[in-house]
């Protein structure tokens, strides 16, 4: 015969009880510790470091810039994780990669976020054949 289950409404017992408080307690963080804080200018060393040793020498191509765009971004995500002190931030890297003909190029960002909890860096590189332009978001998960 089929098996069925039921689910009550009563409390679960102290010790579980216990273990939800406190992980409740946990996540109600509104705003992270100051030492937990993201950085931006930790980060922008992070992004300028990153450029220079994947774009040093590089000529542009556009067969190639799609994958070496998603390797920086990756790159750069996992350098700023690591150097993050909380993981309930959410980084984000947007990379800009374009070949340089002597034309400007202006880039611009919109954001809505609480100004007390999330951050953004960015950095460029520029060398006679490409520019790229690197913007990372760290974003509080509340």
């Amino acid at each position: 015969p089929p098996s069925s289950s039921s689910s009550s409404s009563s409390s679960p017992p102290g010790g579980e009880r216990m273990a939800q408080t406190v992980t409740a307690a946990a996540s109600a963080e509104v705003h992270p510790k100051y030492e937990e804080r993201f950085r931006p200018h930790e980060a922008r060393a992070i992004i300028g470091e990153v450029l220079k040793e994947k774009l040093a020498g590089v000529v542009y191509s556009s067969e190639e810039a799609g994958e070496l765009t998603r390797d920086i971004a990756e790159d750069i995500r996992t350098r700023i994780k690591e150097a993050l002190t909380s993981d309930r931030y959410k980084v984000m890297v947007h990379v800009i990669l374009g070949e340089q003909r002597g034309e400007g190029v202006r880039v611009a960002s919109r954001c809505f976020w609480d100004t007390h909890c999330d951050e953004y860096a960015n950095d460029f590189f520029i060398n006679a054949k490409l520019f790229c332009h690197t913007t990372v978001y760290c974003v509080w998960n509340y």
